[in-house]
């Protein structure tokens, strides 16, 4: 059949309807109609969304509200491009995938993986990122403690030594606690292991001085015999022992541990709430002064607790210091009614925020921490529950919760980077805890049906990632401006302060 000019006309004009119509389709689907989001109906969250990110000329920003990943971008043509904000991408290593946690010391980092079917090389990956531009692992680590260690990866800086301990025991059998000194960071050698019974060994931290190790012991469930925490002593690395053992009251579940910077504190994250572990959310201050300085019979007391129902899942406690006076930030895993999609959207029909989200706590009085900020991005404001609901995965694993920040000074903290999921790694301005400004993020690439065995996202059942998940952000080093950190598709990654940003903001990063 001849097709004549009035033919073309009219299936130009239909096929102009069509690409009218999906454009319209997905500013809806992506939120670009509401670039002016403040504007629009608000609730009682939306004055505590911290103020977006100022992105440069050339950089790909995302589109919709702050901290989604839209439907477009997930789907479109560049669905497989990262996202970035004032942070530029320096180097990265992703090998076969990374689970839940990674530390570093000098120039290398260390990071988890799944350990699943597949995997050429199982255990902890030791990358040498001597060359920023070009990272390259040179070593697996394959003692019980590394390939499975949860949260649990500690690098001490000063001693040189590299710790965890075993995660996913089956009781009554014990955990193993493992050292390894690491003169040379490329080369860890290990010197000391310890078989701790009763303990499900969750995450842990160096004391300051890396004398003691505390390693969390905690279970789906409140069990007053398991959870708690375990003290072990590592200050001659081939005799390791246990200093004490904590038991949690029963309706307590310590998840993850920090210690203050003069050892004799530690703040406790709570990880309840949400329907799943009918126990306290929250943060819980100990008085640890006896382990510290290694008194007999040492006693932790409780000195101070803060406990809130807006959220669930409580995770990392890190404590830090703003204008002299002491703080912590603090991230949950979810909403505050849980991980699934029915929760989330309980929470929205109860005008809560579907996601976790960061808080600063003021603890210079230890017996009456006080939230100082919410730190809450676009997708957590209620209002906007429409449009975040309908994301590809974001909803179903609470994916635009944020698991743990890190401050580019301990002591003296001018800003904070937070791993937030799929909202990737965000930056925040702390000089005025009360108000933080957001300044800048970096959202790796989704991987969609890409191979990655040793990835947590692809061994959770992510067949078509759509987005990545940042899970740790180690290392926020002001002195080289970067920033070091871990997403389960792309492994390690190190980002920098475009030098336009930097010469822009001379009051965060000085003349240099």
């Amino acid at each position: 059949m001849v097709k004549g000019p009035g033919s073309r006309q009219c299936h130009r004009t239909r096929f102009s309807i069509l690409v009218t119509a999906v454009f319209v389709l997905s500013c809806l689907l992506s939120g670009d109609h509401l670039s002016s989001a403040q504007s629009k109906p608000t609730s009682a969250w939306t004055p505590l969304i911290v103020p977006a990110a100022q992105c440069g000329p050339g950089e790909r920003a995302e589109s919709g509200l702050q901290g989604q990943t839209t439907f477009a971008e997930r789907f479109g043509t560049k669905a497989s491009q990262s996202f970035n904000c004032n942070l530029e991408l320096l180097g990265q290593y992703e090998g076969e995938g990374a689970q839940f946690d990674m530390t570093t010391l000098d120039n290398c980092a260390y990071f988890s993986t799944a350990g699943a079917a597949g995997q050429k090389n199982i255990g902890t990956v030791v990358v040498d990122a001597s060359d920023r531009r070009r990272p390259q692992a040179v070593a697996y680590l394959d003692s019980p403690a590394m390939l499975r260690p949860n949260e649990s990866l500690e690098a001490h800086s000063g001693r040189k030594l590299l710790a965890a301990i075993q995660t996913s025991v089956t009781a009554p059998a014990p955990s193993i606690f493992d050292l390894y000194e690491t003169a040379d960071c490329r080369k860890p050698v290990l010197r000391g292991s310890l078989s701790v019974p009763a303990v499900t060994g969750h995450a842990g931290r160096f004391a300051p001085d890396g004398r003691t190790y505390y390693a969390t012991s905690w279970e789906n469930s409140p069990k007053p015999d398991r959870d708690g925490f375990v003290a072990i002593d590592v200050s001659d690395p081939s005799g390791v022992s246990v200093v004490h053992r904590w038991q949690a009251p029963p309706d307590v579940t310590p998840h993850d541990i920090a210690i203050s910077h003069d050892g004799t504190r530690a703040y406790l994250g709570l990880l309840g709430g949400g329907g799943r572990i009918r126990a306290e959310n929250g943060l819980v201050i100990l008085d640890i002064s006896d382990i510290q300085r290694r008194r007999p019979n040492p006693q932790v007391r409780v000195l101070g607790k803060l406990l809130w129902d807006d959220a669930s899942g409580g995770q990392v406690p890190i404590p830090l210091t703003i204008k002299g006076r002491p703080h912590v930030i603090f991230t949950d895993w979810t909403g505050p009614k849980g991980s699934n999609l029915e929760a989330a959207r309980s929470a929205c029909a109860q005008g809560l925020p579907p996601y976790g989200f960061a808080r600063l706590i003021d603890v210079s009085d230890a017996q009456r921490p006080t939230t100082v900020s919410k730190m809450l991005l676009q997708v957590h404001d209620p209002v906007n529950c429409a449009q975040v609901l309908a994301d590809a995965q974001a909803a179903s694993r609470a994916g635009y919760s944020p698991l743990i920040c890190t401050p580019d000074n301990p002591q003296n903290a001018t800003m904070v980077a937070c791993a937030w999921k799929e909202s990737g790694v965000r930056v925040f301005d702390v000089r005025n805890p009360a108000r933080p400004v957001e300044i800048g993020y970096y959202k790796p690439p989704g991987r969609r049906t890409e191979v990655r065995p040793g990835s947590g996202f692809t061994t959770a059942g992510g067949a078509n990632r759509t987005a990545d998940w940042v899970i740790n952000v180690p290392r926020f080093d002001r002195e080289r401006n970067e920033i070091w950190f871990m997403s389960q598709d792309n492994g390690l990654q190190i980002v920098r302060f475009t030098d336009r940003f930097r010469a822009a903001r001379k009051d965060l990063f000085g003349s240099r």
